[in-house]
C-alpha cells in the first residue's frame, strides 16, 4: 500500500525517511538509493 509522508532536507543535505515507510520496506542503515532530479522534483 503506498503512503505519502512529508519530510525536509537538513542544511547538511540529509533526508530522513519516516519510520513507518522504512519499516514497510524493511528499509536498514546503509541501504542504497537512486535519486533522481527533475525540474521541480525529486525522486528518491
Amino acid at each position: 500500500m503506498e503512503k505519502l509522508e512529508i519530510t525536509s532536507m537538513s542544511s547538511r543535505g540529509q533526508v530522513v525517511i519516516p519510520f513507518d515507510v522504512r519499516e514497510q520496506l524493511g528499509l536498514k542503515e546503509g541501504e542504497k538509493f537512486v535519486v533522481v532530479g527533475g525540474e521541480d522534483t525529486v525522486i528518491l
